[in-house]
């Protein structure tokens, strides 16, 4: 796989002699060049096709951009961390009265926190 040269690829302290490889993609060019990677987890579910959330991140109203974190490691599946930065307008109450809509930018999807790709389990994903 090639990566496109915008990415950010940072090499990071492996066990062995060969590093482990984190690529940050936040733009849809740089998540376009991890499509190879992405298609490889094989995950089934909607929300986890790269088209999809493409699209979601170009016409959903408030996405500010993508941000996917790709790690590779020697010998292991790689991992994959997907998510997009929104700006949200959350309501500011006074008892049943809303005062205002504050905006506040997200890292993720709010619908499914906790979510990941990739070949580790779920136990050991949140440690």
């Amino acid at each position: 796989m090639s990566i496109e040269p915008s990415l950010r690829v940072a090499a990071q302290a492996g066990s062995g002699t060969h590093p482990s490889q984190v690529v940050v993609a936040r733009t849809v060019e740089e998540v376009e060049g991890l499509r190879e990677a992405w298609e490889t987890s094989r995950v089934s579910d909607i929300d986890s096709d790269i088209d999809y959330f493409l699209t979601v991140v170009r016409h959903a109203p408030g996405v500010l951009r993508p941000h996917v974190v790709l790690i590779r490691r020697p010998g292991q599946p790689a991992l994959m961390a997907v998510a997009r930065l929104e700006r949200l307008h959350v309501p500011v109450s006074l008892g049943y009265r809303t005062v205002m809509r504050a905006a506040a930018g997200d890292r993720g999807d709010l619908r499914r926190p906790g979510r990941h790709r990739g070949g580790c389990r779920r136990e050991t994903a949140h440690r």
